[in-house]
């Protein structure tokens, strides 16, 4: 799940996934996806991610 220009964390994106797919297992990733400045370490933050993976 993406979360691009909606004000959902990846908290928020986590726990809808672990409740829709609680009965599946596996593991759920998230975080903040970004830009890093080529020179220096600004970041602009872009969306947030959730991702299930069965493989745990």
């Amino acid at each position: 799940m993406n979360a691009y220009a909606a004000r959902v964390s990846g908290a928020a994106l986590s726990g809808l996934l672990a409740q829709e797919l609680s009965e599946r297992g596996g593991v759920i990733d998230w975080g903040e996806l970004s830009l890093v400045e080529q020179q220096g370490d600004r970041q602009i933050g872009l969306s947030f991610f959730a991702r299930w993976s069965g493989q745990g």
